[in-house]
């Protein structure tokens, strides 16, 4: 069975994430334990109701900027560009920028909705873990700030799919360009009569 090595990379990508969480939340509990309280504001629903703004808002161009590709995918360049690994590697920068912002939102619906309480109203026996509530609280910021890498790297990858559309279309002979806006001038005068 063939392996997806996007959904590998994607993987690694939040293994990685994990992996830096973990060691920011060790380090900070070996050092000065209150300074990891103001940096992610466990008890601040503010704070996280910014960063799931910020989030979302970061998902939302993405999945515009998915949307923009797929849109282009007819253009003569990009058939010639898809079978390649290049659209590709396009795609799965904004899907893992989408992925990292979603975990993000997601952690930060937890702690503004306030888990503890809502494990209470659930009957939840067990308390949680005040480490617990710290390294998801740091893992919600590195999710947030990977999402942030990765949407300026695929506005700067859109970019150049949308120049190279460009410098592809310069190609095209002028008296080709004139007669196909005339033709649509004149579709458009018959429409509208």
């Amino acid at each position: 069975m063939k392996q997806d090595k996007r959904g590998d990379t994607l993987k690694k990508k939040i293994y990685t994430a994990l992996c830096i969480s973990i060691v920011l939340c060790v380090l900070s509990w070996l050092s000065d334990y209150s300074k990891l309280n103001e940096l992610t504001g466990i008890n601040n629903s503010g704070l996280h109701f910014n960063l799931l703004t910020v989030a979302s808002i970061l998902a939302g161009f993405m999945f515009t900027g998915l949307g923009l590709l797929i849109s282009v995918s007819d253009q003569d360049i990009i058939k010639k560009l898809r079978s390649t690994s290049i659209m590709d590697k396009k795609n799965g920068k904004i899907i893992t920028g989408l992925w990292f912002n979603i975990i993000s939102i997601f952690l930060a619906l937890i702690f503004i909705l306030d888990l503890e309480k809502l494990l209470r109203v659930l009957d939840f026996q067990y308390t949680i873990s005040p480490y617990l509530i710290d390294f998801l609280a740091v893992f919600e910021l590195i999710c947030l700030i990977y999402g942030l890498i990765f949407f300026a790297l695929s506005v700067k990858d859109i970019n150049k799919v949308l120049d190279t559309i460009k410098e592809s279309k310069k190609s095209i002979p002028p008296e080709v360009v004139e007669r196909l806006k005339k033709n649509i001038l004149d579709k458009n005068e018959k429409d509208s009569v």
